[in-house]
């Protein structure tokens, strides 16, 4: 079962005068006056969603923020054929219901996830909060040839806001049912000349969903913390982007919480049919932190022809503790400590316009 929130919000923007354009999905207009939502799904640049030949949805940043979409998980509701269930912390991601059940420790998933196309390869790593995002693509797959063996159902594409020539701030405060509170905060501008660069930050969390009647200590509950930051250096007529983020969330997370059926052990069978208490005689609790480095170097060659060099370095560390059995007797826990994590990918890719076709050529590392 997945609680539900009540969220109150109250937002505050400083911006400078000048150039400033409301910051969403729709960035451009055609004669019509029907505004442009600008994607990059097909890794041939940005094209017009209207006009690109796959089966995408777009959030952007302000339908986020006007929704609560804070993660993931939040998408289901707005993405069709998209389901997201947590798994004790793995994610269990399906698209047009193509994905994986098997998702533990070092297992690939079958629909995956990109942020700002950096391949986060475990599903473990996946529930952490938006900061800091301009808009989310939804492909649907298969997606093999353009985002890799692993997106056979499909990919979740993350896309940061990049940073702004002209200075701009905004913060955002919640107040919400189990005290569930969020704050989020960024700001960028100019740095020296030309040299862009922002900073977002994260705060988020909420008290314990049920009461843990053995221990006395109340079960998932949630705390999460988030930074990200961003440098972009003009070259020549292109552009390279240095990013950087860090987020932890820790608490006694769901893990096999709640039985439905009478064991015969009357401290347990009492509370039966009460989905606001548990009885385990063992604590639940998670510690997941994820942060990683890339480099996104985009430079025009000539007219119709542009070179661009994207390289991630990510890590994951994390513990989980569960009471497996879910009752106040002593049988079984499941302990996964220390879990360690490290990934390294480049890829160059080359883009050619031309009247008659257009055409990428691209090539991969990943360890």
């Amino acid at each position: 079962m997945k609680r539900a929130h009540r969220l109150y919000a109250a937002s505050l923007a400083v911006l400078s005068t000048a150039g400033f354009s409301p910051l969403s999905a729709q960035s451009a207009t055609d004669d019509s006056g029907i505004g442009d939502i600008v994607v990059t799904a097909t890794r041939m640049g940005e094209t017009r969603l209207q006009s690109t030949p796959i089966a995408v949805t777009v959030l952007g940043g302000e339908a986020l923020d006007s929704r609560g979409v804070r993660d993931v998980q939040d998408l289901k509701a707005y993405v069709p054929s998209l389901q997201v269930s947590d798994l004790s912390g793995y994610t269990q991601l399906f698209i047009r219901g193509i994905g994986s059940n098997i998702v533990f420790i070092g297992s690939d998933p079958s629909t995956t996830i990109h942020s700002d196309g950096i391949y986060l390869a475990r599903p473990l790593s996946y529930l952490t909060d938006f900061l800091d995002v301009e808009r989310v693509e939804v492909l649907r797959g298969p997606q093999g040839t353009l985002y890799g063996r692993n997106s056979v159902g499909g990919t979740i594409n993350v896309v940061s806001r990049k940073p702004s020539s002209t200075l701009q701030a905004q913060a955002q405060f919640g107040y919400g049912t189990y005290d569930r509170y969020a704050a989020q905060g960024y700001i960028s501008g100019p740095i020296a000349g030309e040299v862009l660069a922002s900073l977002a930050v994260d705060v988020s969390g909420h008290d314990a969903f049920r009461e843990n009647i053995s221990t006395g200590n109340d079960v998932e509950d949630l705390k999460s913390r988030g930074v990200r930051a961003q440098v972009l250096v003009p070259v020549g007529s292109g552009e390279w982007i240095i990013r950087g983020d860090w987020s932890r969330q820790s608490g006694a997370m769901a893990g096999y919480p709640k039985l439905i059926r009478p064991t015969g052990n009357p401290f347990d069978d009492a509370i039966l049919g009460d989905f606001d208490k548990v009885s385990m005689n063992r604590d639940n609790f998670t510690v997941l932190k994820n942060y990683g480095l890339s480099s996104d170097l985009s430079l025009p060659l000539s007219d119709g022809l542009t070179l661009r060099s994207l390289t991630g370095w990510r890590a994951f560390r994390g513990s989980i503790l569960t009471d497996s059995d879910s009752s106040s007797i002593d049988i079984l826990r499941n302990l996964i400590a220390p879990i360690r994590q490290n990934q390294f990918s480049q890829e160059f890719t080359l883009v050619g316009e031309s009247d008659r076709f257009d055409w990428v050529l691209g090539a991969y590392y990943f360890q």
